[in-house]
């Protein structure tokens, strides 16, 4: 039972690192993210713009001065009422809902500072099979139940124009770019509501409207298309550079709004723009005679240390951890009491290790030369002492002692001895061999004289 120990920690080690790998993948809220039409992308490219962003975090709650726009994008066509589970696989793929939220938080966030609501336009299955196409398009009742539940029911869409669709913009003095879109999805210019109105117009529709809801003090523009401001739409075309003008212009939007009554904002060129991509509303007013922002604690904190993408790093290291253990009970074996260790036997492991090292190197010869001067050596030290026998001197002493008994096999053995131990000419294995024979039988025969 004591030998399968070694094996079974192996066994528990690796499938804890498998499991690891399977039970904390990365969560259904990164891969969104992180899908084609996700919006981790928008980020880098508008700092690499010079734009000041914030990414939602669910554990820190940014003070809505320091904020100048929102960007909300929506994965839901229903506010009203939860998502229900799929039944099927091909349910699944169809689902029109990716990340829910209520109609209450989302309602909540027009307060306070401009909102750009990017409308949905594509089912939960473009994100496992990132593929795009007229067959994988939200059905527009939908969306509309969607527009309504906003209060902007009055804006239609239109899907008149289908695959790669391109149209020229200037969206700022000397920036003019292409606008490029597959399936675009646009307002429909004539059924715009009151609230609304044209901010973004080309020949085949609305792509942005601007809005103001009642009592909510600013401007907030409902985006048509997302695949403009998506992973995969920045990668269209000038998209990009759209994107960047488009957003550089509504930030610009917030001094245009209420002002807080309890503080001067920063101006919005020193806000941050702020990509809100949770479930629920996190920007909160801040308390200016707080000296300080209070963060709450939680076993939150700890378990960022196993999201991703320290996840893989913990599951490789426990697969890792296993191997080694495992070579390591494969080639040492169980831990030995430490009284069986002898200086005998760190000397024999010493000289077996230096063996097995040469041997694999094909230094055969070496190793002989080893073996010849190790057993001269202590055959002359056990004749004649530790001190007086060691090195050079206490073989050659040994030679001549060993002439007392018999002269020509001395010197044969002698000559054996200088041939084995030859630096500069090294034998062939066949003679190798042969002189090594050689030289056992001499030395057996000088040490065990009949008596």
């Amino acid at each position: 039972m004591r030998d399968r120990v070694p094996l079974i920690l192996v066994a528990v080690l690796v499938l804890g690192g498998l499991a690891g790998l399977v039970l904390l993948r990365p969560s259904e809220e990164g891969r969104l993210n992180a899908s084609v039409i996700g919006v981790d992308l928008l980020a880098p490219v508008l700092r690499a713009s010079g734009l000041e962003v914030e990414r939602s975090n669910p554990r820190i709650r940014p003070d809505i001065e320091e904020l100048s726009l929102r960007i909300l994008p929506l994965y839901d066509t229903d506010l009203a009422q939860e998502a229900r589970e799929p039944a099927t696989q091909r349910q699944a793929f169809y689902a029109t809902t990716l990340r829910d939220v209520t109609l209450s938080d989302v309602a909540a966030r027009h307060y306070g500072m401009p909102t750009l609501i990017m409308l949905p336009k594509w089912v939960a299955g473009t994100v496992t099979s990132e593929i795009a196409h007229e067959s994988v398009l939200i059905p527009k009742a939908g969306l509309a139940r969607l527009t309504g539940q906003l209060g902007v029911g009055s804006l239609r869409l239109r899907r008149d124009i289908h695959g790669m669709w391109q149209a020229p913009l200037e969206l700022a003095p000397g920036v003019r770019a292409t606008l490029t879109l597959f399936e675009p999805q646009l307002f429909d210019a004539a059924r715009l509501p009151d609230i609304c109105k044209p901010e973004l117009a080309v020949d085949a529709g609305v792509l942005l409207a601007r809005c103001r809801w009642p009592q909510s003090g600013f401007d907030s523009f409902v985006l048509s298309d997302p695949d403009l401001l998506n992973n995969h739409g920045l990668t269209l075309g000038e998209n990009a550079t759209l994107a960047v003008a488009l957003i550089r212009r509504l930030s610009g939007a917030a001094d245009d709004g209420e002002k807080n009554m309890r503080a001067a904002p920063l101006p919005a060129a020193e806000r941050r723009i702020y990509i809100d991509t949770e479930g629920e509303n996190l920007v909160t007013w801040y308390d200016y005679d707080d000296e300080r922002r209070a963060y709450d604690r939680d076993a939150l904190d700890l378990a960022r240390f196993f999201a991703p993408p320290f996840t893989a790093l913990w599951a490789m290291l426990l697969i890792v951890l296993g191997i080694a253990f495992w070579r390591g009970s494969l080639r040492f074996g169980p831990a030995r009491p430490a009284t069986l260790d002898t200086p005998e036997q760190s000397k024999t492991a010493a000289i077996a290790t230096n063996a097995r090292l040469l041997r694999i190197a094909g230094h055969d010869a070496r190793m002989v030369a080893d073996l010849v001067q190790a057993n001269l050596s202590d055959l002359a030290q056990t004749t004649f002492g530790r001190a007086a026998g060691a090195g050079a001197q206490g073989r050659a002493r040994l030679f001549a002692h060993l002439a007392r008994r018999d002269a020509a096999a001395t010197a044969e053995l002698q000559a054996v001895a200088a041939r084995l131990t030859d630096p500069e000419h090294r034998l062939p294995p066949q003679d190798l061999r042969r002189h090594l024979d050689t030289f056992r039988r001499l030395l057996e025969r000088l040490t065990h004289v009949p008596g």
